[in-house]
C-alpha cells in the first residue's frame, strides 16, 4: 500500500526510537555511559536485526544496564516497557538478534489504523489463509490454552529432568510481533506455504522475492557470522 518504505527513518512512525542512545560501557561506579547514535534506524534494519537493539534475555550488556536502572529482565506487558532501552551499536553496522520485530509490529499498527497487530493479522493474513487457531492472547482462547504442550527442564541441583506445566507467557497488553504468537503447527505451515507459493495472496510478488535476497551490509554480515 506504500505506507512504509524499507529505508525511511522509522522515528517518523516510532518517535520512541528518535535520537537513540548507544550504550558504550560503564564507568568505575557501574553507571552506564552513552553516545548519541549518528545513523537513523530504518525499517530494513529492524527487519534484519541490524538496528542496534538487543534482547536483555540474551545480551549481558543490556542485562547489566537493566540492573543499573533497577529494572528486572524481561518484564512488562507492553513493547515499550519490555524492550525500549539503549542500542548496543550504531544502526546498520553490526548484527544482534533483537526485539526489533516487535517494533515493526507497532509500525504496522500505527499506519494501518487497526486496533492492534492481532486485528490487522486477522484481517490481512489469518482470514485469507483460513487460519483460526492462532492468537497473541492465549488467555482468551481456552481451546488453545488447553492444548499448549508441557516442557521438561533439567533441575540444576539434582540433574533430574522435571516436567513443567504448559508454557504460557504472562498476559500481555500488546500484541508482540517478535515472539508473541501462539499457533498450531498446521496453521503456521499455511503462512509458510503462502510465502513460498508467492501467488499474491499475502504480499506482492516482488516483496516476497526481495525477502530471499541478501540484505545485510558487509559489517553486519561479518558480525552475524
Amino acid at each position: 500500500r506504500g505506507l512504509l518504505a524499507l529505508d525511511d527513518d522509522v522515528s517518523l512512525i516510532l518517535p520512541e526510537l528518535r535520537a537513540p542512545d548507544i550504550l558504550t560501557g560503564f564507568d568505575v561506579r557501574g553507571q552506564p555511559m552513552y553516545v548519541k547514535a549518528q545513523n537513523k534506524i530504518t525499517l530494513r534494519q529492524l527487519l534484519t536485526h541490524t538496528s542496534g537493539l538487543a534482547y536483555d534475555l540474551s545480551n549481558p550488556t543490556i542485562q547489566k544496564w537493566r540492573a543499573s536502572q533497577g529494572q528486572p529482565i524481561a518484564s512488562g506487558t507492553t513493547i515499550r516497557e519490555r524492550y525500549l532501552g539503549p542500542l548496543i551499536y550504531e544502526p546498520g553496522t553490526s548484527w544482534e538478534y533483537s526485539p526489533a520485530i516487535d517494533f515493526v509490529g507497532l509500525m504496522v499498527e500505527r499506519v494501518s489504523g487497526a486496533a492492534n497487530l492481532q486485528a490487522y493479522m486477522e484481517r490481512e493474513i489469518w482470514s485469507p489463509l483460513g487460519i483460526v487457531e492462532m492468537t497473541f492472547f492465549p488467555q482468551a482462547r481456552d481451546d488453545l490454552k488447553a492444548r499448549t504442550p508441557a516442557m521438561s527442564l533439567r533441575d540444576e541441583a539434582s540433574g533430574k529432568v522435571v516436567l513443567q506445566p504448559p508454557v504460557v507467557q504472562k498476559p500481555r497488553t500488546d500484541a508482540m510481533g517478535g515472539g508473541g504468537i501462539y499457533a498450531t503447527p498446521a496453521e503456521y505451515m499455511k503462512v509458510l506455504h503462502a510465502v513460498l507459493k508467492n501467488d499474491g495472496t499475502l504480499l506482492k510478488r516482488e516483496t516476497v522475492e526481495d525477502m530471499f535476497r541478501p540484505q545485510l551490509s558487509e559489517q553486519s554480515r561479518a558480525a552475524l557470522l
